[in-house]
């Protein structure tokens, strides 16, 4: 939680570093073609418009989400077996 509040106090600066890595570089795999579709997903992740108590909801409602999901799940067995990390 403390780190994604961090991350939120920065994200002028996270998202600006993301418009400026996408200026010439749509083609790359990471923007998927639409560059401004994966900024603005960005920008709502933040959730700025939220005070901190809403966020902290908001935050917790995406770990519950990701509990038992069976693309959270592969990518941990991908971690534990090819990366050695987990």
């Amino acid at each position: 939680m403390r780190t994604f509040m961090e991350l939120r106090r920065h994200s002028h600066r996270i998202i600006l570093l993301m418009e400026m890595t996408s200026k010439g570089n749509e083609h790359l795999p990471c923007f998927g073609g639409n560059s401004q579709r994966v900024l603005d997903d960005l920008r709502e992740r933040f959730q700025n418009e939220l005070h901190d108590r809403a966020v902290m909801e908001y935050v917790h409602s995406l770990i519950d989400l990701s509990i038992d999901n069976w693309t959270t799940t592969c990518y941990d067995s991908y971690q534990r077996c090819c990366v050695g990390i987990f």
